[in-house]
């Protein structure tokens, strides 16, 4: 068993519950998906999914800019996808000294990320004031305090954070976007342009000019 300071991201699919009593089979298969895309996003912000639950995981990151841009792109991949929605997933996120057991996770850190997450509405992230001093400067995400949170468990309010989003996407999402000029250039173009004399000019100069 050892230590480690890592940034975590729990995520859980909203009222499923509900939608497994509806209609378990075809709930279980939107669970299923929609785990599945946000697996895909923490693999790809070079994160590691620890273990799941049901109808939720739990995630590490090196980086808390890594674990908020995963988040971010999983609430825009579940939005983008035709079967499921952006509020389907909420999520909740920490930085934590944490006791590494094999592969899994236990300790009051993980606990309070998962208070967070289920403090969070359908489609939020809401982030610890721990987290919130990691990223505040270098993501470029604004931020609104939720203002003293009594979550279970935890012996004391807490201030946390909800994510409002990306003051520019396309920056934090480290793609490079290219904007297509509105004109097309053409190759070996000249411009012609008519040839005046100003009045009073020399006249041996006006022949230029014809």
């Amino acid at each position: 068993m050892e230590r480690a300071l890592t940034a975590l991201m729990m995520a859980d699919f909203v009222r499923s519950t509900e939608a497994m009593a509806a209609d378990e089979q075809g709930a279980a298969m939107r669970v299923a998906r929609a785990l599945s895309v946000v697996s895909d996003e923490v693999a790809r912000r070079n994160g590691r999914v620890v273990n799941t639950t049901g109808d939720g995981l739990l995630a590490e990151f090196q980086s808390p800019f890594d674990a908020i841009s995963a988040a971010l792109d999983a609430r825009v991949a579940l939005g983008g996808n035709p079967d499921l929605a952006a509020t389907d997933m909420r999520f909740g996120l920490h930085v934590a000294d944490v006791l590494r057991m094999g592969e899994d996770m236990r300790g009051a850190g993980v606990y309070l990320t998962a208070r967070l997450q289920a403090a969070a509405a359908p489609g939020d992230i809401i982030i610890s004031s721990v987290f919130y001093e990691h990223v505040r400067q270098t993501s470029p995400c604004t931020y609104e305090s939720t203002g003293a949170l009594t979550l279970k468990g935890v012996p004391e309010p807490m201030t946390a954070y909800r994510v409002k989003g990306s003051q520019d996407r396309h920056v934090f999402s480290g793609e490079h976007v290219v904007t297509s000029p509105r004109v097309a250039a053409r190759p070996n173009s000249v411009a012609i342009c008519p040839f005046r004399v100003s009045p009073g000019a020399d006249e041996d100069h006006s022949f230029i000019a014809e």
